[in-house]
């Protein structure tokens, strides 16, 4: 009894520190190889919010710089309010400026599998 209250406390715990993130994928203009993003973080406890772009795949050690496919780049608060945007690097946005709440969307162009990857 003792570890499942134990359980039970640790669980209620943690999951008031979760975060409710939403992504959404489009594919409007898949003729031209694109899909249309969009994630909301909401919540937000620091002033920054750094997202990145992953620079591998699964199961493979080579870099690849998928962010050099991401365009149109924007970033709302809650109210829609434009928020300032730096990359400290080629894979990494900072975004500030927020009120708790950070909306992204972004296209990002896929015309083909990488080198060395198979079609599905």
């Amino acid at each position: 009894m003792k570890y499942f209250s134990l359980y039970i406390f640790i669980t209620v715990y943690t999951l008031g520190f979760s975060q409710t993130n939403t992504y959404e994928i489009s594919f409007a203009n898949a003729v031209h190889h694109e899909a249309q993003v969009t994630a909301t973080f909401p919540n937000i406890i620091a002033d920054s919010l750094v997202v990145q772009m992953s620079r591998t795949s699964p199961g493979r050690y080579a870099l690849h710089e998928f962010a050099k496919n991401i365009y149109y780049f924007k970033a709302t608060d809650s109210k829609g309010n434009n928020l300032t945007i730096t990359r400290p690097n080629p894979y990494s946005w900072v975004i500030t400026g927020h009120d708790g709440t950070v909306n992204i969307s972004y296209n990002l162009f896929a015309s083909r599998v990488g080198k060395g990857e198979s079609h599905p």
